[in-house]
């Protein structure tokens, strides 16, 4: 403590106080991002700036002051930088954490996370109620800003030669949508689906199942390949249907997919929890009105992304949540724990063979979600192949894994199945989320690839 004392800024050695004003007010506070950056590029500008004028401001007689101000201020930073990364609003980070208590620790990479922040937060203040003074003159304010000014701009360049920048400016764009910062524009967006023809198996009263995989991305090494189709499993179900795919654009999160495939449009659900008319013109409610019976299902909760709420403004007539199946039954996952697929598939299946009209049943997957579990982690720790493609890491092997699980699951309950068998549609609903740079640029950050699986014997 007498180092810290002799060393503040105006006592003892300037150079010392400059240097302990820089590793306490622009290095501290911000550990969790500058580690974060190493995979993922991420500008933290006003993190950096904020706590640097924390530093200029910070003093002595005021300290429990600061300190709360400081820790409310590190908590808003940290959570706005998962959402970033995620591309989530701050309010979904929060009640994904709530919702899964402290699973998350569970996950190396997350705890390191906490981890970090946690240190960040209390050696920062640590240091800041050791040292006396603060730099305040004009000349100390032109010296402690050379390391802010030479930190942002190497943040500047490793924005500019990220991968990521447009995808961020997109993941900001619907973020500010959603807190009301910008004005809405409601714009069109492809449907894999009606390009695809659901609207054709609908005018002849077809069964339609529409499954969107989380995040199932499309792979930059091979594209929409045969070895692809089958280190997903959808090869594996040749023999009921004939398959064909392709890739559509997507942009933002899942629910922001949700609405691209129902609705063809370009909104934020919170936009439509505000207007529930911009969900009258949705396939769903098309096709409730011309007899359908519309039913929505996910192995999560249904407060989540607010989907029980939203579900029926597009049409869904029914939608079944971890909610509505039975307590004890089984439960799956690592950090996304919710019913386990063969419950849900064994559901839809259920829902096509009881209904005595027409169903358009909707499926949204759990278990491809990030982060991967890490048995699965530890079996692919030597990659995965298939024909021609072969993948080292074991990350987006074991995300493979747990999709091709999903859809076997869906195959064994159709084969079960006395009801004649649904036209399938299966999209993705964007980029695998990961942290780490290798396992997401293994996938197109533009695109997700869609299949079509029409039932053999029909046209």
């Amino acid at each position: 403590m007498e180092l810290l004392k002799g060393a503040a800024i105006g006592r003892g050695s300037p150079i010392m106080g400059y240097a302990l004003w820089g590793f306490t007010w622009l290095l501290l506070p911000n550990l969790l991002p500058i580690y974060m950056n190493f995979d993922y590029s991420i500008d933290f500008y006003s993190q950096l700036l904020t706590f640097a004028g924390m530093g200029f401001l910070w003093r002595p007689k005021l300290r429990l002051v600061f300190t709360l101000l400081f820790t409310g201020l590190y908590g808003t930073f940290c959570v706005g930088l998962l959402s970033k990364v995620f591309g989530l609003t701050e309010g979904i980070v929060l009640s994904t954490v709530s919702l899964q208590s402290l699973r998350f620790l569970l996950e190396p990479e997350y705890l390191a996370i906490a981890m970090l922040a946690l240190v960040g937060w209390a050696s920062t203040l640590i240091m800041a109620w050791s040292i006396e003074s603060r730099p305040f003159r004009l000349h100390s304010l032109a010296i402690c800003a050379v390391p802010c000014v030479l930190a942002i701009s190497i943040d500047v360049k490793a924005d500019a030669d990220s991968n990521y920048v447009e995808m961020k400016e997109r993941d900001l764009k619907y973020m500010a949508l959603q807190f009301g910062l910008i004005e809405p524009e409601i714009g069109t967006m492809p449907s894999s689906i009606v390009q695809n023809g659901v609207l054709d198996v609908a005018k002849n009263k077809g069964d339609i199942l529409v499954v969107m995989m989380e995040s199932l991305g499309f792979p930059e090494q091979s594209g929409n390949s045969d070895s692809f189709r089958q280190l997903i499993g959808l090869s594996e179900l040749s023999d009921l249907y004939q398959i064909e795919g392709g890739t559509i654009e997507f942009r933002g999160a899942t629910t922001a997919a949700e609405i691209r495939e129902f609705c063809g449009k370009d909104f934020s659900y919170r936009q439509l929890l505000d207007s529930a008319e911009l969900g009258s013109d949705c396939l769903p409610g098309h096709l409730a009105a011309q007899g359908y019976k519309t039913v929505a299902l996910h192995n999560y909760y249904g407060i989540f992304f607010e989907r029980a709420t939203w579900y029926p403004l597009i049409g869904f007539e029914e939608s079944v949540f971890l909610d509505q199946f039975p307590a004890d039954g089984s439960r799956c996952g690592y950090i996304w724990v919710g019913v386990c697929d063969d419950q849900v598939t064994e559901k839809i299946v259920e829902v096509f063979r009881d209904a005595d009209t027409p169903v358009l049943a909707y499926w949204l997957t759990l278990y491809g979600h990030v982060p991967i579990d890490n048995a699965l982690r530890e079996k692919y720790q030597d990659g995965c192949s298939n024909g021609s493609l072969e993948i080292a890491n074991p990350d987006v092997c074991g995300m493979l894994s747990s999709q091709r699980d999903s859809i076997r699951s869906l195959k064994s309950a159709l084969e079960a199945s006395e009801a004649p068998l649904p036209h399938i549609f299966v999209v993705g609903d964007h980029a695998p989320p990961f942290l780490k740079k290798d396992p997401r640029l293994f996938f197109n950050q533009r695109h997700v690839p869609w299949y079509v699986l029409t039932p053999k014997g029909t046209s």
